[in-house]
């Protein structure tokens, strides 16, 4: 089935569509995507298949890549938990930065405390997509207050990432996201109580939670 796109940037749509696909697992963990195959999908020349190609495997999506094509990265602990661990460093700059600036406590606050409550309501509608989306705006609020451009994009690809990698344990346990939106309403609480250590150290237990559950994934493939 041919994929229609709009005749702009070629490289750019391909590189868009093939991330969006992979983030929805509608291309699996591990699975080869081949220039043949992309060539015929897009209706394009092979060059801007290989240039997205070469975007994905630069952003760490593939793994693997050749001149046939690529392969998708795959679950793997090690790799799942380094993402993690860069996250969760990346947030807790973003947090000590709150924390000595203490900005805007109150308007920010609101926010986040109207993220939580669409959260809730997501998980009542079972609606994934928003679900995830509001957890992507939960914490580039936050991180949105550094106002450094580099900073901020440093977040925003590694937690692209660690959602591709959360997305394959979430969208089989509500437990996990009902803990999650929890976890946000606690840091919520804290943030507008002015109580920015508590804040941060209850999002340290957020992403160690992320943990948690990438060593029980593992555990149960492995049965």
């Amino acid at each position: 089935m041919k994929t229609e796109i709009i005749k702009l940037n070629y490289a750019d749509q391909i590189y868009n569509t093939l991330k969006r696909d992979i983030l929805h697992h509608r291309i699996s963990f591990g699975e080869k995507i081949t220039n043949k195959d992309l060539r015929k999908r897009f209706g394009v020349s092979s060059t801007p298949v290989r240039d997205a190609i070469n975007r994905l495997y630069f952003d760490g999506f593939l793994q693997e890549i050749s001149n046939a094509g690529a392969r998708v990265m795959d679950f793997n602990l090690k790799f799942a938990l380094e993402i993690n661990e860069i996250v969760s460093m990346l947030m807790n700059e973003a947090m000590l930065f709150i924390e000595e600036k203490m900005i805007d406590t109150e308007r920010i606050g609101q926010k986040l405390q109207q993220v939580v409550l669409d959260q809730k309501e997501s998980r009542t509608n079972n609606d994934e997509e928003a679900y995830f989306e509001l957890d992507s705006i939960f914490h580039l609020t936050l991180v949105n207050l550094t106002n450094n451009s580099r900073f901020i994009n440093l977040f925003k690809h590694n937690s692209t990432l660690l959602e591709v990698l959360t997305r394959k344990i979430y969208i089989f346990n509500d437990e996990h996201r009902d803990v999650a939106i929890s976890q946000h309403e606690s840091i919520c609480i804290a943030y507008m109580n002015r109580n920015y250590a508590l804040a941060r150290l209850q999002m340290k237990e957020h992403y160690a939670s992320v943990i948690r559950y990438f060593k029980s994934a593992i555990f149960e493939k492995s049965k």
